[in-house]
């Protein structure tokens, strides 16, 4: 599967990029991808298209947000009417035009990866891409710290869109520390234990947290993270069941089937078939 980048060499400001979703725009990659870098789609109208992020299909509306972080797995088929905005920027990029805040953004977008918006909300929300794309096009001066400071008030006025509290999406949050924790590790660690240890806190007080924020219990979030991932690598890496048993440091691969099983319901093969016909619908 291929990870695309945020080329900064081409682009007016490092680190970021704007520009209409039009007909001719040759974004709309006809395989699936990951990407190193952040994306907010904002489209204006909708007809038939999809979204698909992280094996979930999304229907492109009219008035909607779509958000999809480093890392998913991602699929855009768009109808040649469905026109927007589309934002694309780096980690680096957000954590300098908006600090000193510790909003996590990385679970902020994956807890509501797509926002409808009122007509209001989309006006407001549509003025604010309309300056930040006139700034980012012209050749001003300052135009880094124009982009910016645009970007930030756009990304803050965001938080008042989202029906959640996200100030309880704080980086420094426990529950959010463990989620960024088993997204970086989950490869090599699946013991409740070893993040807990990791947070220097107990895995009693990790479960009462994380119970109390998400309501599962920390082992049901690495088994979510550890099958998202062998489900992104079983379909795209294009190896084995035993390669992938292997790479996931399954102590053989009757553990790997059992642990697929009961995770899914089905068997290593029939999972894979059931994303296949997802990729390929």
């Amino acid at each position: 599967m291929e990870t695309h980048f945020l080329n900064h060499k081409d682009k007016p400001v490092k680190g970021f990029f704007i520009t209409e979703i039009g007909y001719k725009n040759d974004y709309d990659f006809s395989v699936y991808h990951r990407h190193n870098y952040f994306e907010i789609f904002l489209f204006e109208t909708g007809f038939s298209g999809q979204q698909n992020i992280d094996f979930v299909e999304y229907c492109i509306e009219k008035n909607n947000l779509y958000f999809v972080t480093p890392g998913q797995v991602h699929l855009l088929n768009r109808h040649k009417k469905e026109k927007g905005i589309l934002i694309q920027f780096t980690q680096e990029f957000l954590s300098l035009a908006l600090a000193p805040s510790k909003i996590d953004w990385i679970n902020v977008m994956q807890a509501q990866t797509n926002l409808a918006l009122s007509e209001v909300q989309f006006n407001i929300i549509k003025c604010i891409i309309d300056q930040l794309k006139k700034n980012y096009l012209n050749e001003s001066g300052f135009k880094t710290q124009k982009v910016s400071k645009l970007f930030a008030f756009f990304m803050l006025s965001l938080l008042d869109l989202f029906p959640f509290k996200t100030e309880s999406y704080n980086e420094t949050d426990i529950t959010n520390a463990f989620i960024a924790l088993v997204q970086k590790n989950i490869i090599k660690h699946r013991q409740v234990s070893y993040y807990a240890n990791a947070l220097n806190i107990s895995t009693n007080k990790l479960g009462l947290e994380t119970k109390k924020r998400l309501g599962k219990s920390p082992l049901k979030l690495i088994q979510h993270e550890l099958i998202l991932e062998i489900k992104r690598q079983l379909i795209f890496e294009n190896k084995s069941h035993k390669e992938i048993a292997f790479n996931f440091y399954f102590d053989d691969l009757s553990s790997y089937s059992r642990f697929i099983k009961g995770q899914t319901g089905a068997s290593p093969t029939e999972l894979k078939a059931q994303l296949m016909e997802i990729v390929n619908s």
